[in-house]
């Protein structure tokens, strides 16, 4: 074998590393250990979540499946309808407060198996809900399109969905490329881009925002307002840039096999 193409075959093993900030993989037991109330993130940023609410276990908890670093499909977490993952420390003026906001290019990568929901959405990020330090959000529309959507809560209203109907069971890479100051911002599904959509929501800060949570599967304003999931859910990761197309697919190519797409 010729290093040039063990060069080329180490490339195509690495996902995109310029730029990531977060990174959660239930398949790594650095991540997540088989045990314990911490999915722990990968980069040196420390933006741990926990499962459930707090460090107590409770019947809010996501449940782990699989053996600890196994790195296939059968790592995750799986949602019963009443789970939530809430980050660790409100992180207020860093990464993952200001996805959506200032002006903040970013993408979110998820690796998700939607399920199916007594509900309308699913939801996939939060970091504040509008009329309370109002944030972003990120969720699965389970009604008759079966899409994602981006809701830029300052608006108030939805701000982009991708164009493909999205139906339950099976793993899919779900994707949001985004920069709310009016440029053009792109959904991807499975590696492909899956629609283009534009929102201005720039220039946007609170200074109430440092007591609202980051969370998956949930919503905070006030309290908590849980918007649940039905699913599975394995990788996380957010870079603070807009990954090109290449990017993308690059990662999708990366971790099909684990989940033989």
């Amino acid at each position: 074998m010729t290093n040039i193409r063990r060069m080329m075959m180490a490339s195509a093993a690495s996902i995109h590393q310029p730029n990531l900030q977060w990174h959660l993989d239930a398949g790594d037991s650095a991540s997540y250990s088989g045990s314990g109330q911490i999915w722990y993130d990968l980069t040196s940023n420390d933006f741990d979540l926990y499962l459930g609410r707090n460090d107590s276990v409770s019947s809010d908890d996501p449940t782990f499946n699989g053996s600890a670093g196994g790195k296939s499909g059968s790592e995750y977490f799986s949602f019963d309808g009443g789970d939530v993952f809430e980050m660790i420390n409100a992180h207020s003026g860093e990464y993952v407060r200001k996805i959506g906001r200032e002006d903040q290019p970013f993408t979110l990568e998820y690796w998700i198996y939607f399920g199916h929901i007594d509900g309308t959405i699913q939801s996939l990020f939060t970091n504040g809900y509008a009329g309370n330090a109002p944030g972003f959000g990120f969720y699965y529309d389970y009604t008759t399109d079966k899409r994602l959507i981006a809701s830029a809560m300052q608006l108030d209203q939805l701000v982009g969905e991708n164009d493909t109907d999205i139906e339950i069971g099976g793993w899919h890479q779900c994707v949001i490329a985004a920069q709310l100051n009016d440029s053009t911002s792109t959904f991807y599904l499975d590696g492909a881009a899956d629609g283009t959509w534009t929102a201005d929501q720039a220039g946007y800060w609170e200074s109430g925002d440092s007591s609202q949570k980051v969370m998956i599967s949930g919503r905070c304003c006030d309290g908590y307002l849980m918007i649940h999931n039905l699913g599975r859910l394995a990788i996380v990761r957010g870079y603070d840039a807009k990954l090109t197309a290449a990017q993308v697919l690059n990662n999708f190519n990366v971790d099909r096999g684990r989940f033989s797409l």
